[in-house]
């Protein structure tokens, strides 16, 4: 359900119990908070449907919860053909990030894990909150 390791069957356009899928009306949100602040290089998105966040946008934190950087998530133009793993560079100037807000408008899927991937190990986020929910620091 967005934390730990992926563990969804990969059916594409499926919406397994072991994926988050947003209820309610768009814009969704999920917050993910990492075990320790982690120097990432990219973020890799573990979705049940391709181009599921194309046109989002994710929201970097620092470890005292104040926003480092804000990046668009692109999409393709060919759906049937994305990725199911989604990878989104970071720009090399981030400080380590201890979580992360995603936000999208697509109601047709789920994220099954998201990993943070830096240049001396990943991390898997080890706690989600939905849209509104308080995040402790």
């Amino acid at each position: 359900m967005a934390t730990g390791t992926p563990d969804s069957s990969w059916f594409r356009g499926s919406k397994p119990p072991t994926a988050w899928v947003p209820d309610g009306w768009p814009p969704h949100q999920i917050t993910l908070v990492y075990e320790q602040p982690i120097k990432a290089n990219s973020i890799r998105i573990y979705q049940t449907t391709p181009n599921l966040l194309a046109g989002g946008s994710i929201t970097l934190y620092s470890a005292t919860g104040n926003p480092v950087g804000t990046i668009p998530i692109p999409g393709s133009a060919d759906s049937t053909n994305a990725p199911l793993v989604e990878e989104i560079s970071i720009p090399s100037n981030i400080e380590p990030i201890k979580s992360l807000q995603i936000e999208f408008s697509a109601n047709h899927g789920g994220i099954d894990a998201v990993e943070l991937v830096g240049p001396t190990g990943n991390a898997w986020a080890v706690k989600r909150y939905r849209y509104r929910e308080r995040v402790e620091p």
